[in-house]
């Protein structure tokens, strides 16, 4: 990080505020990690670079629910939803959604929380938006929206769901 910002090379810092922030949190030093996704959000405005910008919110996303802080964490999934969406745009001969990662992570940590409803309108929109792309990580949300339903106790439908992930290799 210093000798990136010494030579003024923004991208490399920026990489290294991603990765330190996903070290620090993968090792639970959670101010740490917050800190450093915080500084790569600072550094990563002046450039464009908006996957590393989603990316950096959906870390301090998960980092605010991880400290039960959840309304304050929902901005960060909505902004990392927002970054998602012109990406896609962008990219319209890319597969894979950005969008669709920002909702599965969204509903994933809505599913910890025993958000359930949240949880599965946010799964179904990932769902949507590979379909709608044929994104080759259609399975992933096959898997995501049978542990929804299974937590809901909606055995009908989690099996759908398992049984079509299963059938694609999730």
């Amino acid at each position: 990080r210093h000798y990136a910002t010494e030579a003024h090379d923004s991208q490399t810092s920026q990489t290294v505020y991603f990765g330190l922030a996903n070290l620090y949190m993968a090792f639970g030093d959670r101010p740490a990690a917050a800190l450093a996704a915080r500084q790569g959000l600072q550094a990563v405005q002046y450039t464009d670079q908006p996957s590393l910008r989603m990316s950096l919110y959906l870390i301090l996303g998960r980092l605010e629910i991880r400290e039960q802080r959840l309304d304050s964490a929902l901005p960060y999934f909505f902004e990392a939803i927002a970054t998602g969406q012109p990406l896609d745009a962008q990219r319209p001969a890319s597969k894979q959604s950005h969008e669709a990662e920002a909702w599965d992570n969204l509903g994933f940590e809505m599913m910890q929380c025993g958000r359930l409803d949240t949880a599965e309108e946010a799964v179904c929109r990932a769902w949507r938006l590979r379909q709608l792309r044929t994104d080759p990580r259609l399975p992933q949300s096959y898997a995501l929206l049978s542990s929804v339903f299974y937590a809901k106790r909606d055995l009908p439908r989690a099996k759908f769901w398992n049984e079509r992930a299963a059938r694609q290799g999730a």
